[in-house]
């Protein structure tokens, strides 16, 4: 009988040790320091955040600056997180921020990821851009003095899991300035509706953001 009770105590300890803790408003770089454990939030648990290189020509936005935010899903609404960090960019500044995490829901497959810009402006050649990679499907939200493209989602067969992929670009550009506020991911099941308006802002971000590579 002990060594029942001493084996179902066990097993309760090593539950509650592998449980996440809840999500809390912090910087990146303490949203890396939990490390595989993560933290879980509206059935989503979020780990295994890491920096990763930015691109060629850009300064790296200080993830100690960047701000991780739960956001909590509304009535309809998907759920995920708030990167914030207030920044302004004049001609011929670039700065950028890279970094990956893993989604596990608890709650049912995933089928919905969105990447949104808060806050964000151009003018002249300057250009902000947010482009997320949520398990091989990409989206991309967009701003510049030509096209306000702040919102784009996709969908894709329900997944319990995902490796997620996030870059920032603020881009003053050779004779413009750039600046925004925040930038966010969220994951869901969408409705119907959802998935025509999601296609529609993917396809003019992503056609206005190869002409600006081009």
């Amino acid at each position: 009988m002990k060594k029942l009770l001493l084996l179902c105590s066990s097993f309760v300890l090593l539950g509650s040790v592998a449980q996440a803790a809840p999500c809390l408003s912090g910087s990146l770089d303490s949203y890396v320091a939990l490390g595989a454990g993560g933290c879980e939030f509206e059935g989503l648990t979020f780990s295994n955040f890491q920096l990763l290189s930015i691109p060629f020509g850009a300064t790296e936005l200080p993830s100690i600056n960047i701000t991780v935010n739960p956001l909590m899903a509304g009535p309809t609404g998907p759920t995920g997180l708030e990167f914030a960090l207030t920044v302004a960019v004049g001609a011929g500044d670039f700065l950028a921020s890279r970094f990956q995490y893993d989604v596990l829901s608890s709650i049912g497959g995933l089928s919905y990821a969105s990447v949104g810009l808060g806050g964000a402006s151009a003018t002249g050649d300057g250009v902000v851009t947010a482009v997320t990679d949520a398990g091989g499907a990409p989206v991309i939200a967009l701003v510049d003095s030509f096209n306000s493209i702040p919102f784009s989602a996709t969908t894709f067969g329900p997944a319990a899991f995902l490796t997620v992929i996030t870059e920032l670009g603020v881009d003053g550009g050779p004779m413009g300035t750039a600046s925004f506020a925040s930038a966010t991911n969220q994951f869901a099941t969408p409705e119907p509706s959802t998935w025509i308006t999601a296609a529609s802002a993917m396809a003019l971000a992503f056609a206005t953001y190869r002409r600006r590579k081009a």
